[in-house]
């Protein structure tokens, strides 16, 4: 699964998205590696890359 979110901010000037990747080994439990593209001057700055995991909270 995936999905994407172009951010936005007060001053419409964010100019930056954050892509998801996801696959669910477990109920209840999704494993994510994302990509955050914004802009810089220096194009190696662009691209940050991490991961997270989602999981159900019961209340």
């Amino acid at each position: 699964m995936g999905w994407i979110v172009a951010w936005q901010n007060p001053s419409g000037n964010s100019q930056s998205s954050t892509s998801w990747s996801a696959i669910s080994y477990k109920v209840d439990v999704i494993e994510s590696q994302w990509l955050l593209t914004s802009y810089s001057t220096e194009l190696w700055r662009t691209v940050i890359s991490n991961r997270d995991r989602f999981m159900k909270v019961r209340c």
